[in-house]
């Protein structure tokens, strides 16, 4: 009788002691999908983050003022009638398209280092960069047809440019410079007329620089701006 009595004794601990290791896991289970529920949503949120942030930089990419090309020079014609002139290049950014640039009136030609020049200036095999009016139509023709308002030759120096609408804390509408006033800028306007930096602010400008930050925006004291207004006037003036 007392060896049953321990039996049954010992057969309700080891019961007890199941039931309590079920329990157990069952618990460690919901907390691990209580878990993976959690980390699960902090990823979906992560995820529409990302793509509101992407929506927003293709909406900013989409309404910035200026059109950006990049090539070398295949061919210039020149002409009796300064829009009759044009420029054949071969577009870097899009694996070599021939593209023919059409200038217009007040269509500005500059160095990399900020000097006006002419077009008479632009030989074959030079290097340019041509910015264009984002909202112009383009002829839907072959080769690609574009009246640009800014070219600027490579001439071989380390400097850089940027065209572009700049808002009131000096910030491009790429997003992709930040202007530092500096005392020692030269600021102009399409005629040459001095500006200061009031004037650049809300303003479509051409700059140049020397250096600038890593950041984004990169930030940078340019040796030169251009407040322009090329892109109010039309094509054929």
């Amino acid at each position: 009788m007392k060896k049953f009595a321990v039996v049954l004794v010992a057969s309700s601990v080891l019961l007890a002691a199941c039931g309590t290791d079920q329990k157990e896991d069952k618990k460690e289970e919901k907390e691990t999908s209580q878990t993976t529920n959690g980390s699960h949503t902090t990823n979906q949120e992560d995820t529409n983050q990302e793509n509101d942030n992407n929506q927003e930089g293709e909406e900013e990419e989409m309404n910035s003022q200026f059109v950006k090309f990049e090539g070398k020079v295949k061919e210039v014609n020149t002409a009796e009638a300064l829009e009759d002139n044009t420029i054949i290049v071969n577009d870097t950014t899009n694996q070599d398209e021939e593209l023919h640039i059409q200038i217009h009136k007040k269509t500005k030609f500059y160095n990399s280092n900020g000097e006006e020049i002419n077009i008479e200036a632009i030989k074959p095999e030079s290097t340019i960069t041509v910015y264009m009016d984002s909202s112009r139509p383009v002829p839907m023709i072959y080769p690609p047809r574009y009246i640009v308002d800014v070219v600027i030759v490579d001439d071989g120096e380390v400097n850089f440019a940027d065209v572009a609408k700049f808002d009131d804390k000096l910030v491009s509408d790429t997003n992709s410079v930040k202007l530092i006033e500096n005392e020692d800028t030269i600021i102009v306007d399409d005629e040459g007329n001095e500006k200061t930096w009031e004037d650049v602010k809300n303003a479509n400008a051409i700059v140049f620089y020397t250096a600038s930050t890593r950041s984004i925006p990169a930030q940078t004291s340019p040796s030169k701006v251009v407040i322009t207004k090329v892109t109010e006037l039309e094509a054929t003036e």
